[in-house]
C-alpha cells in the first residue's frame, strides 16, 4: 500500500542529504502542493488520476531540485576559468539534447505495441506516462555522449572533470528518485489508462515494475515466507536493477573521461562510435546478467551489477594504459 500522505519518505530521505535552505526553498513547498492536489483527486472516478498527480508532482520536484542544485554548484567557487566554464556548459547542453533525443526514442518503443483501436485522446497521456521509465536509461547515454561532443579532441581540465562528475552524482540521485517513486506510479497510471481505454473497469493489479522500493521489499519478504523463491529472486533483481541504473550516470562519466584521455587524438565521430558500442555492450551484458540471475545461475547482485563492475574495470584499464604510454 502507498502512504496515505505522499512524500513523507521522500522528505525524510531528502532532509539527510540537502541543507535546510534547500528543504525550505524547493522541496517542502512542492511537496505541500503535491499533497494538496493528491487529496483533491482522491475521490476522482478516474482511477489513474491520483497516480498521475503523484507522477507529475514528483517529476516537477526532481526537475526543480536538479536545476537548483546545478545553479548552486555553478555559482560555487569551483576555480573554473571562463574557458572551463564554457566547456562545462557546452557539455551539459549537449547532454540535455542527447538525453531528450534518447528519451523520445525509448518512449516510442512501447508505444508501438499499443492496439490501434485505443482512443487517440489518450495518446499524449501515454507519452507522458512513459517518460519516467525512459529517462533513467537515457541520462547515462546523454551525459557520456555530451562529454564526447564537448571535449572530443580537446583536453579536459581536472576542475572541469570534477564539476561534471559532481553534476553526474546529482543526476544519479535524481535517477534513483525517479526509479524509486516516480516510475512505479507512472507505469501503473499508464497501465490503468490503457486498461480502462480498452473498455475495462477498475485498475489492473500491480506488477513488479509498478511497486515502489518499500513495496518491493515487503513483497520479497512475503514471497520468501510463502516459499515463492522464484518470485523473491525476481523482486531482488528488480531492487538491484533500479540501484544499478541509478549509479550508471556517475560511472559513465568516469568511463567517458578515461576514454577521452586514452584516445585523445581521435575525433568526435570516432569517439562517439566507440561510446555507442560501449553502450550496446553494456545493455547486452545487463540483459544477460539479468537472465542468468533469473534462472538462479548467479546471484541477483552479481548478475545485475556486472555491467557497472566492468565499467569500473574498463575505466581503470584505460587510465593504466594511458599512464604507461605517456
Amino acid at each position: 500500500m502507498t502512504d496515505m500522505i505522499p512524500g513523507r519518505t521522500f522528505h525524510r530521505l531528502s532532509s539527510r542529504v540537502f541543507s535546510g535552505a534547500t528543504m525550505r526553498r524547493v522541496i517542502e513547498p512542492i511537496l505541500a502542493d503535491i499533497q494538496n492536489e493528491y487529496g483533491r483527486a482522491a475521490g476522482d472516478a478516474r482511477v489513474w488520476r491520483s497516480s498521475w498527480i503523484l507522477v507529475a508532482g514528483y517529476f516537477a520536484l526532481l526537475k526543480a531540485l536538479a536545476l537548483y542544485s546545478v545553479q548552486e554548484l555553478l555559482r560555487a567557487p569551483l576555480n573554473l576559468t571562463d574557458d572551463e566554464r564554457r566547456s562545462v556548459v557546452r557539455s551539459l547542453v549537449w547532454a540535455a539534447l542527447l538525453t531528450a533525443a534518447t528519451t523520445v526514442a525509448l518512449v516510442f518503443v512501447p508505444m508501438m505495441g499499443l492496439p490501434l483501436r485505443l482512443h487517440f485522446r489518450f495518446r499524449s497521456f501515454y507519452l507522458l506516462a512513459l517518460l519516467p521509465q525512459a529517462l533513467p536509461l537515457a541520462m547515462p547515454v546523454g551525459l557520456t555522449l555530451g562529454i564526447v561532443a564537448a571535449f572530443g579532441g580537446r583536453p579536459a581540465s581536472p576542475a572541469s572533470k570534477r564539476t561534471i562528475f559532481t553534476i553526474a552524482v546529482l543526476v544519479a540521485m535524481v535517477s534513483f528518485a525517479v526509479m524509486a517513486w516516480v516510475m512505479p506510479r507512472s507505469n501503473q497510471a499508464f497501465r490503468t489508462a490503457v486498461f480502462q481505454d480498452a473498455g475495462n473497469g477498475g485498475a489492473p493489479r500491480k506488477g513488479i515494475a509498478e511497486l515502489t522500493l518499500s513495496e518491493l521489499r515487503r513483497e520479497r519478504v512475503a514471497a520468501i515466507h510463502q516459499g515463492e523463491l522464484h518470485r523473491a529472486r525476481r523482486i531482488a533483481i528488480a531492487l538491484h536493477t533500479r540501484s544499478s541504473i541509478a549509479f550508471a550516470p556517475a560511472l559513465m562519466v568516469v568511463f567517458a573521461f578515461s576514454l577521452l584521455n586514452r584516445f585523445r587524438l581521435l575525433g568526435r565521430i570516432r569517439l562517439a562510435f566507440i561510446a555507442v558500442t560501449i553502450f550496446a555492450a553494456y545493455f547486452v551484458i545487463a540483459n544477460g546478467g539479468e537472465y542468468l540471475a533469473t534462472r538462479g545461475d548467479v546471484g541477483a547482485f552479481a548478475g545485475v551489477w556486472l555491467p557497472n563492475l566492468l565499467l569500473v574495470l574498463g575505466a581503470t584499464a584505460l587510465r593504466l594504459t594511458d599512464q604507461r604510454s605517456a
